[in-house]
């Protein structure tokens, strides 16, 4: 397998390889517009896919734009102040930037990601499985809150928070779900963002059970003690899993209940997760090489956990497979991250505190 390397904030010869990390900081307004400004050409790209992908009018963006923002600035007035300032330095309309923050409840859900727990060494990671033409867009943002809380973020231009970790020692999955139901309320990624706010465990989980509204998705979040919980979002139902031994697994589908079809465009989904748990039962050691040789296994030829680029059956997708593999060490507060689908691709670790300084 390839060996770690760490980058640097200022590494430009590592772009290539990975994807920008821009540094975010000060009050809501001025994160949003260093965000807004730095990534202007990027989350203007993220509008146009998306565009193509919801196919809405101009109306139905105004009107969709302006629910969120209400449910958003019930639940988090804050972040309404970041996304306006994000949309006007980024030159660009603000429903437009909540219409990219409720983006999972809009879209017809395409199959995402497989996650993996190491509870005993504090490990949290996961493949994050989309469409190709984002590959090029997807940047990591650096948020320092206060002087006590910073997070590293793997997210699209535009998008708030979504997969990573924070300074206390906490890290987050995400696995999409599919269920014909109506999504409504504060957005996942909005709620993501939250959790990377929280300070504790128990903090997040009681963030994570009592955002108002309705999603579809499961959130695995554990802390550096080896402590975690997973939750599974049906709409306006949701329920917590308290997965068996020290490694859990999760893809697309519900564990909790039994929801979801085994055949037909579930397939992978339950193969993928087949896969993880044959191959955990002979790669014992839970440390940050197994996670790796776990989550670049191409073993099933069909449905491998590292996938390749494949024509999407779902109209506007085009090409999908692997994005990012993300490792996060919660101990050690380093967040790895390899871009794209190659299994033998470099990682690039940040540390979540001064990322700017190599550890």
């Amino acid at each position: 397998m390839s060996e770690i390397r760490i980058n640097t904030i200022n590494d430009a010869s590592a772009m290539n390889d990975t994807f920008p990390l821009i540094a975010l900081s000060g009050s809501a307004e001025e994160r949003g517009a260093a965000h807004g400004h730095q990534l202007a050409d990027s989350i203007a790209s993220t509008i146009a896919f998306y565009a193509g992908l919801l196919k809405m009018s101009e109306t139905d963006v105004q009107e969709t734009g302006r629910y969120f923002q209400d449910q958003i600035a019930r639940f988090h007035p804050e972040y309404c102040d970041e996304i306006n300032a994000l949309a006007d330095a980024a030159h660009q309309p603000p429903e437009w930037i909540y219409v990219l923050n409720a983006r999972s409840e809009l879209i017809s859900q395409q199959m995402e990601c497989s996650s993996i727990t190491f509870r005993d060494s504090g490990l949290i990671g996961q493949n994050w499985d989309f469409s190709k033409p984002l590959l090029d867009l997807v940047a990591l943002l650096h948020i320092t809150i206060n002087s006590e809380l910073q997070i590293l973020t793997v997210t699209e231009p535009g998008i708030i928070g979504k997969i990573g970790l924070n300074s206390c020692g906490l890290g987050l999955c995400m696995n999409l779900l599919r269920l014909k139901r109506r999504c409504e309320g504060v957005p996942l990624h909005i709620v993501m963002r939250a959790l990377l706010e929280a300070s504790t465990l128990d903090q997040a989980q009681s963030i994570a059970r009592s955002a108002p509204g309705s999603r579809l998705g499961c959130l695995v979040m554990a802390n550096q003690t080896g402590k975690e919980f997973t939750i599974e979002y049906a709409g306006k139902n949701h329920w917590l899993l308290s997965p068996p031994g020290r490694i859990s697994l999760h893809t697309n589908h519900y564990l909790g209940r039994r929801m979801t079809p085994e055949g037909g465009a579930f397939a992978g989904t339950h193969e993928r997760l087949k896969t993880l748990a044959e191959l955990t039962t002979i790669l014992r050691q839970q440390n940050v090489n197994t996670m790796q040789r776990l989550l670049s296994d191409r073993s099933h030829s069909t449905w491998p956990v590292l996938q390749n680029w494949h024509t999407s059956l779902i109209p506007g997708y085009g090409d999908t497979g692997t994005i990012a593999t993300v490792i996060m060490e919660l101990p050690q507060r380093i967040l790895h991250i390899r871009k794209g689908n190659a299994p033998d691709g470099a990682f690039l670790s940040y540390p979540v505190q001064r990322p700017e300084q190599p550890t």
